[in-house]
């Protein structure tokens, strides 16, 4: 894949990214919005001396001192949950520490903080008795005043002889500023969106490029082009105003998809030979737009100036005389098979230079007639009697019969609905085409979402084959 392909990802793919970044901001939105706020507060104790307040801090979330914490408050939580609500630190250069209690619910916050700090308190006081019991000895003695083995400034008393003795100061805790009222915890709501946001974009366009790599249908122009192994010559947009088959009409003649028509029809014309031109029209299924791109690239040709004659080759499913509002009847079967003349079955219609050659009563072998002489012979009268005659065929995949006229014609156009026609149809369809020797004139995608310069295409086709 390319840059061009990516940014055709993202301009046919887009609702992809903008629900997934949406999803994504609601989610972590309705996240915060129901989260349970929490509070915080903090308890600072002094501990005497400096070599006590390391060890001592570590202490503070000692399964001892959590038991002894959840008997007296009579905590519905286990010790691990408790342990996880208290944080406690050593404030650098200071003997004291901070405790910090987070809970979902403030009084039961300060009081668990004020509680570990007087049990704590009490527990210092356990272990240092427990220590002094067992030791029982000054530190060491010499004379003057000294220090004891940690560097702290000891106590000097006086000893036997006339002696004096280090005796290590007494280890103490105290609360320098108790646990007050907690306050709620911030959360930055702004940069959980703002990273919601980024991961939903970036989710969205992965999931848009996997859901192109995973569509078989065509979806833009080259790939029409490169499966047909012809250029792009129109491109038929969506049009949800239109109601039936007809683009034009009076209160339509400058819509964007008659337009679009128009193009299509300069395109062909950039492409005739000097002498008219039988054109067929078709598609691989069914679906595809066949039928209104013939009747509307007829109207497009007929309005520029030509006459025109729009034959309705497909005889198993007549619909044009009725879509053009003509008088139904005998048609192109009829005159196959010999009992009408083409200009008993030939209709004008209600536009200028634009006749219609229905297909007529649906025969039981429409393959039959139409791989017949008779075929052809009717082509090459309506060829001497027209500028065009627009060939309305069936589609090629299911039956011969857009395979049997594309030969007999001057040239195919090869008609594909974007997001519809499958890129194995299409390729099989432009295979059977070459397969029997018809010319493929290029591709029209229907129903597009992307603007093509088509007008530019025919243009530049023009110059090369004069060049």
């Amino acid at each position: 894949m390319d840059v061009q392909d990516y940014v055709r990802i993202l301009r046919t793919r887009w609702h992809v990214i903008v629900a997934s970044t949406a999803v994504a901001i609601l989610v972590v939105l309705g996240a915060s919005m129901m989260q349970t706020p929490t509070y915080e507060t903090s308890t600072r104790l002094f501990v005497y001396p400096q070599s006590r307040v390391a060890s001592y801090a570590q202490m503070l979330n000692g399964g001892v001192l959590v038991e002894r914490t959840l008997d007296r408050l009579d905590l519905a939580m286990s010790k691990p949950e408790l342990a996880a609500k208290i944080a406690s630190s050593v404030i650098p250069g200071t003997m004291l520490v901070r405790v910090t209690v987070t809970d979902d619910d403030p009084d039961r916050a300060q009081e668990i903080a004020n509680t570990l700090s007087e049990e704590f308190i009490a527990l210092a006081q356990e272990l240092e008795a427990t220590e002094s019991g067992d030791s029982g000895s000054p530190v060491g003695t010499r004379d003057g005043v000294g220090a004891s083995a940690d560097g702290q400034t000891a106590l000097q008393v006086a000893g036997p002889n006339g002696s004096t003795a280090l005796i290590e100061p007494t280890p103490r805790v105290t609360v320098e500023t108790p646990a007050t009222v907690p306050t709620e915890v911030p959360t930055d709501r702004q940069a959980n969106l703002t990273l919601a946001a980024l991961v939903g974009l970036l989710l969205g366009v992965a999931l848009a490029v996997l859901r192109d790599l995973m569509d078989k249908t065509v979806r833009d122009s080259r790939t029409a082009e490169s499966l047909v192994g012809a250029e792009l010559v129109g491109a038929i947009p969506f049009d949800r105003g239109r109601v039936g088959m007809i683009a034009f009409s009076a209160s339509n003649t400058d819509s964007v998809i008659t337009q679009e028509y128009r193009k299509l029809s300069a395109n062909l014309q950039y492409r005739r030979s000097s002498s008219p031109s039988v054109v067929v029209i078709t598609s691989p299924v069914s679906g595809d737009g066949k039928a209104a791109t013939a009747v509307n690239t007829a109207l497009a040709l007929a309005e520029s100036g030509h006459d025109v004659c729009l034959v309705e080759a497909d005889l198993r499913a007549p619909r044009l005389a009725e879509t053009l509002g003509v008088r139904e009847g005998s048609g192109l079967s009829d005159v196959l098979v010999g009992k009408s003349t083409l200009d008993e079955v030939l209709r004008e219609t209600e536009y200028r230079g634009f006749a219609l050659l229905p297909a007529g009563d649906p025969p039981s072998n429409p393959s039959e007639l139409i791989a017949s002489s008779a075929t052809r012979e009717t082509l090459e009268r309506l060829r001497s009697r027209y500028d065009f005659v627009i060939v309305a065929a069936p589609s090629v995949l299911p039956v011969a019969d857009a395979t049997v006229l594309g030969a007999l014609s001057d040239g195919t156009l090869l008609v594909a609905r974007q997001g519809g026609t499958s890129k194995g149809q299409l390729a099989q369809a432009a295979e059977s085409l070459n397969r029997v020797g018809a010319s493929i004139l290029g591709v029209v995608l229907t129903m597009t979402s992307e603007t093509v310069d088509v007008a530019k295409k025919a243009k530049d086709y023009a110059t090369s084959m004069r060049a």
